[in-house]
């Protein structure tokens, strides 16, 4: 688990140092990390039991999430966020 963590902490801050960069040029980068089995045919089908008990991410609610980012106010921005299916559990 350590070197997967390693590397998601990495894209992190390179995210931060591409923001900063490139804010001043009125680009705006947000880090969205999608923490989910996607509800496409192929998953649906594979993980059948997630996808009825509502644990699968939904391909939708992510574009909804991410045309939320595109819509925010230039005066308050979010520079990352985390996308996971509200059923999701937490248990190992």
């Amino acid at each position: 688990m350590a070197q997967f963590a390693c590397g998601k902490f990495a894209l992190r801050g390179l995210s931060q140092s591409v923001a900063r960069e490139y804010q001043p040029q009125g680009i705006h980068v947000v880090h969205v990390r999608i923490d989910a089995i996607l509800d496409t045919p192929s998953y649906k089908a594979r993980f059948a039991s997630q996808n009825e008990a509502g644990e699968l991410g939904s391909c939708d609610e992510i574009a909804n999430t991410y045309y939320a980012l595109y819509q925010q106010s230039l005066r308050c921005l979010s520079n990352e966020i985390d996308v996971r299916p509200f059923q999701e559990k937490w248990s190992c």
